[in-house]
């Protein structure tokens, strides 16, 4: 999470639009299959650096407050104020 006194307005924006709060609501709305895990991978998982997982998909830096923030761009953030998730898988899926 941004820090709310260094970045204030950043901090509201990804406090009200990019929360993964679909897990912490009954039925799990973001659960599926055996063992209802959520479809979307929250809560991601805690990390001391950013690196790739073996899908290609993105493991960002995380502390114990992120692990329910959807990753963002500041610069679109504060640009359209609005919920945008970008990704860029580093390899095409096996063929």
């Amino acid at each position: 999470m941004p820090d709310p006194d260094r970045t204030p307005l950043l901090h509201d924006i990804v406090s009200n639009l990019h929360l993964h709060k679909g897990c912490n609501e009954k039925p799990l709305p973001c659960a599926r299959g055996v063992g209802r895990r959520c479809k979307k991978w929250f809560p991601k998982p805690e990390a001391l650096i950013s690196t790739f997982d073996e899908r290609g998909m993105p493991l960002y830096h995380r502390g114990p407050a992120d692990i329910h923030v959807v990753a963002y761009s500041i610069y679109l953030l504060y640009y359209f104020c609005a919920h945008i998730n970008v990704e860029v898988r580093i390899y095409p899926l096996s063929r």
